[in-house]
């Protein structure tokens, strides 16, 4: 293997990255501790002394060494300060914002490492809301699934659900946001509205499969959650859907009875100026 690649691929697993990320990831770093430039100069000497170390160790010529790398990009680094004579820590901020591509990049490096869970929750979001591209959310939901953070386990499970509901793999779906609703009555026992979307989405699963049954048992556990908390929004949602639920099964006394409640209930939501419809759950 050659050298230089070795050392990329040394650095690339000591900062948990890809190869094409790691100058972008570095700069971001020193960004990010407000590294200023004689810090910079000061930091860059000691690389270069470190290059002999490592080219003895990893008999390797010191030009191919991991600090060889580190080296050229603390310079890039310098050379960027350099171009708006950076000498202040509020400069390095203004240098980031002053040059959008690397700012982009830099921010989108540094919220992967950050917080890869929120990271691949918004890429796969992107995938679903303006691409329609539901296979490929899946594995961008698996990586943030990956990253293991409770307070976003359920919203990723939620979402995969949502794709292979959408790719005609319902019972995937439903054992997704059955998963969902454990991790919620774990992490968020308090989260009633997301336990009660997590019901109203398994009900809408199982229309599909026709089996009006169990989903009739789902919708009623989300409107049961819906009158608890007194949610109107809710309340006009889920009946609204028992209501067709009803009417698919002929049992048009019981649709009509659903749907005057649910109008009733969106009267009063309507009526109350204590909400935002931006906040809309569906």
């Amino acid at each position: 293997m050659d050298n230089k690649l070795k050392s990329l691929r040394f650095l690339a697993s000591k900062h948990n990255c890809s190869i094409e990320e790691l100058k972008t990831k570095y700069i971001v770093d020193l960004a990010k501790n407000l590294v200023t430039k004689s810090q910079a100069q000061e930091l860059l000497m000691k690389i270069n002394q470190n290059k002999y170390i490592e080219a003895e160790k990893m008999n390797m010529a010191p030009d191919e060494t991991p600090s060889s790398f580190l080296a050229i990009w603390t310079e890039d680094y310098i050379e960027e300060l350099d171009k708006i004579d950076i000498s202040t820590e509020n400069q390095i901020i203004e240098m980031l914002e002053n040059n959008p591509d690397l700012f982009e990049s830099a921010m989108d490096t540094l919220l992967r490492t950050e917080n890869p869970a929120y990271y691949f929750q918004d890429k796969a979001i992107h995938k679903m809301v303006d691409e329609k591209d539901y296979e490929g959310a899946i594995p961008l939901i698996n990586n943030g699934l990956d990253a293991k953070d409770k307070k976003l386990e359920a919203k990723l499970y939620q979402l995969r659900a949502q794709c292979k509901i959408k790719t005609h793999n319902e019972i995937e779906g439903i054992i997704d946001l059955q998963t969902a609703i454990i991790s919620l009555l774990n992490y968020q026992p308090d989260d009633t509205e997301e336990i009660s979307e997590c019901y109203s989405d398994i009900f809408e699963a199982y229309m599909k499969l026709k089996d009006f049954v169990k989903a009739e048992s789902y919708i009623n556990q989300a409107i049961a959650l819906s009158e608890k908390d007194n949610n109107l929004l809710y309340k006009y949602l889920f009946l609204l859907k028992r209501s067709k639920l009803y009417e698919e099964l002929g049992d048009i006394s019981k649709s009509t009875k659903d749907l005057a409640l649910s109008i009733k209930f969106k009267e009063e939501y309507d009526q109350n100026p204590k909400h935002d419809d931006d906040d809309l759950p569906f």
